[in-house]
Parts: structure tokens; C-alpha cells; sequence
């Protein structure tokens, strides 16, 4: 269910205060983001979110400034951490529950949404002070349109009181990825597993992916970086081999100019999940393109070491979900070179769902252009998971 809120939604009868969204004692923002001039913070990357804590509200809004003509999709959650409400989107089946109370698709001719209001928030969360996470579910190639693109949360709206800004989470994880991680097609099944993503506001959710829901499943702040068409070797839109990334280093939205742009600069553990566009765009499993496609990881491997305490001792994992296209022998290649290199921590992570229920034999691949679908995405998850608790020591 898509809900798109009218300016005009139940605005408290009581004084509504404006609080700008840069002001870090009152609202955190996890992920890439930016505090602009004007008091706001502009991001790109799914996953990124804004989370604060009010008390006595009756209404709950955000100002949010986009001339993206597609608009994004955010998702609201409220006390998402010890206090699970209803999934919006019941047609979705055995989802494990996410709390998110409303979906907001932002447009560009409005800039007043409504979170919350009335009887919907009155006395929910611990002792009266409910916790309200805003996170984008877009990938950043749908915000774009032309230079000057902008997505910005300018402020939060209550008539309530805003308190301390949540504590952050300390465990952090890095994704690189492609179209498989962002997650088009994963948020609402189609006909059939060749229909065309078409809008990728409307199919693309990045909630129901396999790495939000490692993420959420491990109480982390997560930095996603990736987008339809991404690659390693440089063949179309390539990850950059330096890191922090610029905004707009791969393509996203020119922001305007920022007086700080924040990255997860420490990291847990990174999963890349890149090299099936690659091998679209040349043969990767003969001799030459393996070759290449492997030296890219390491080298990529090296990047993330150089930027993180750990070094070489960060967990790194190469990940494989749906559409294999070649790129496994390259990764199996590239893990045995990085060890025999000292990288203790670096390991393939199979994802690989089936296209049949498990359990009833149905179909579930059915995520567009063949891209894994919602169910298969968290079949993914399920695998992974014990995986990943294991190497990290998480539980």
C-alpha cells in the first residue's frame, strides 16, 4: 500500500514547532548524507535514515524539498526496535515483520508529509517516547534527473517534545552491489520473472533485500552503496577505487554544495556483491576476463582495507544471490589470492535462493526482470545469516 499524505492531514490543533533536520542533538542520520547550508541534510543511498525520539505528540510531519520528478520511497517505522507493529503490505505473504506503519512516495510538488498523527502515535513507545526511524527505500539512479537533482529532509514538524537524538547502533556494515542489492522488483511481486522493472519508485524496495534485512536482523547501521548497472572493472557505472565516495562520485544527483558530507568510515564487515554486469559485458570466465574480473576485487579488497582500522583483518564477503552469470569463479579466485596476501577475514557468501517455495513447491520467482523477488530475498537472508553471526561473533 503506497501512502501518499495531503499537506493538509490532521495538523494538531496545538503549537507546531519546526525543527531543522542538520540539528545533530535531536536527529541522528545513519548512512551518506549531508548537512546543507540551509539547515537541512540531503542523502541518496538506501538504507540511509533518519531516526529521533518524541514525547506528547499528536502530529509528526516532515518538510522535505525534492525536484525529482519520479519522487522516493520512504518508509516509516515507529519503536521498530522493541515495539513491532503491522506490515503495510500483507499481499508481500511470510515476510518476517518490519514494523513500518506507512510508505511514502514524495513528490515534487509538495513538501509537508505527515508521519503520524492523532490516535496512531497518542501513548505509543516506552514510557510515552516513541522512536521514529525515516528510511529511503529508493535506489539513488531513480532520484536522479539532470544537474541540480535534490532530495533533502529539511525539517521535522510536531507538536510534540523532541528529545536527545536516539543513540547510534554500534555495529556498522558496509554493501557494494549492484541492482541484486538494491533490491528492483523486491518490494512487490509481478506476473511473471520477465515483466520489465519499469518505475523503479514503484518496484524498487529496498527494505525487503537481503542485506536490510541482515542489517535489521542485526540491529546495524548500514551503507549501501549500489545501483542498477554497476560494475567493477569499469565497463558502465563503476565503483570508484577510493573511498570515502564523493556524493555524486558514480553518477547520483549533483547535490548542492554541503558544509560536511558524512560516510560510515568504520565498518564491521563489507559485503560486496558486484561482477554480473561485468560478465554481460565481456567473457569473464575464460582465461583473460577472469582474470580481470578477480584482479578487480582484490584490488577493491585493498581499497577497503587501507580505509578501515582493521586493514587486511577486515571481514570481506563476496556474495552471490541470483544471477550467477560467471562471476563466482572470479570470486573464488580473488578470496584465495587476498588470503594467501594475509587477508584472514575475506570469504565467499552464497545467497543463492531457488525459484520453488521450499515448502509448497510455488513460484516465487517473480521479481522483475528476473530479479530476485521478496520471498526469494529473504531465502537469501536465510542462508547468509548464520553465516555472517558466525564470522562476526553476532548474535
Amino acid at each position: 500500500m503506497f501512502i501518499r499524505f495531503s499537506p493538509l492531514f490532521c495538523i494538531a490543533t496545538a503549537a507546531v514547532r519546526s525543527y531543522p533536520a542538520a540539528d545533530a542533538s535531536l536527529f541522528n542520520f545513519y548512512g551518506r548524507y549531508m548537512r546543507t547550508t540551509t539547515g537541512g541534510v540531503a542523502f541518496d543511498l538506501e538504507g540511509t535514515a533518519l531516526v529521533f525520539a518524541v514525547s506528547n505528540a499528536s502530529f509528526i510531519g516532515l518538510t522535505i524539498n525534492s525536484n525529482v520528478d519520479g519522487g522516493a520511497r520512504l518508509g516509516v517505522y515507529f519503536d521498530s526496535e522493541s515495539d513491532p507493529l503491522h506490515d503495510p503490505n500483507p499481499s508481500m505473504g511470510a515476510i518476517p515483520p518490519t514494523a513500518r506503519v506507512a510508505t511514502l512516495v514524495t513528490s515534487r510538488l509538495q513538501t509537508l508529509y505527515t508521519l503520524g498523527a492523532g490516535s496512531q502515535i497518542r501513548g505509543l513507545g516506552p514510557r510515552g517516547l516513541l522512536k521514529v526511524r525515516v528510511e529511503l527505500l529508493t535506489e539513488w539512479s531513480h532520484l536522479k534527473d539532470g544537474v541540480g537533482s535534490l532530495f533533502e529532509i529539511a525539517a521535522v514538524l510536531t507538536d510534540g517534545v523532541v528529545a536527545s537524538a536516539p543513540a547510534p547502533p554500534n555495529r556498522r556494515l558496509l554493501v557494494l552491489g549492484d541492482s541484486l542489492s538494491s533490491g528492483p522488483g523486491a518490494g512487490f511481486t509481478v506476473p511473471s520473472n520477465g515483466a520489465p522493472c519499469g518505475d523503479g519508485v514503484l518496484l524498487n524496495d529496498w527494505a525487503y533485500t537481503w542485506n536490510a534485512l541482515l542489517c535489521k536482523n542485526f540491529s546495524a547501521a548500514c551503507e549501501v552503496i549500489a545501483g542498477s548497472g554497476q560494475t567493477i572493472t569499469g565497463k558502465s557505472y563503476n565503483i570508484p577505487m577510493s573511498l570515502p565516495f564523493a556524493l555524486g562520485a558514480m553518477g547520483e544527483p549533483s547535490w548542492p554544495a554541503a558544509s560536511r558530507v558524512t560516510w560510515t568510515a568504520t565498518v564491521d564487515a563489507a559485503f560486496v556483491e558486484l561482477g554480473e554486469n561485468d560478465c554481460h559485458a565481456f567473457n569473464c570466465t575464460g582465461a583473460p576476463g577472469r582474470a580481470e574480473l578477480a584482479g578487480a576485487y582484490v584490488a577493491l579488497a585493498h581499497t577497503l582495507a587501507a580505509t578501515q582500522p582493521a586493514g587486511i583483518g577486515l571481514p570481506i564477503f563476496f556474495t552471490l544471490s541470483n544471477h550467477e552469470a560467471g562471476q563466482s569463479a572470479a570470486m573464488g579466485d580473488a578470496v584465495a589470492a587476498l588470503r594467501a596476501a594475509g587477508f584472514s577475514k575475506v570469504s565467499l557468501l552464497n545467497g543463492t535462493a531457488p525459484n520453488a517455495d521450499p515448502a509448497t513447491g510455488a513460484n516465487i520467482a517473480n521479481g522483475c526482470a528476473g530479479h530476485p523477488s521478496a520471498a526469494q530475498n529473504v531465502l537469501a537472508f536465510d542462508r547468509m545469516q548464520p553465516v555472517v553471526a558466525a564470522a562476526l561473533n553476532w548474535r
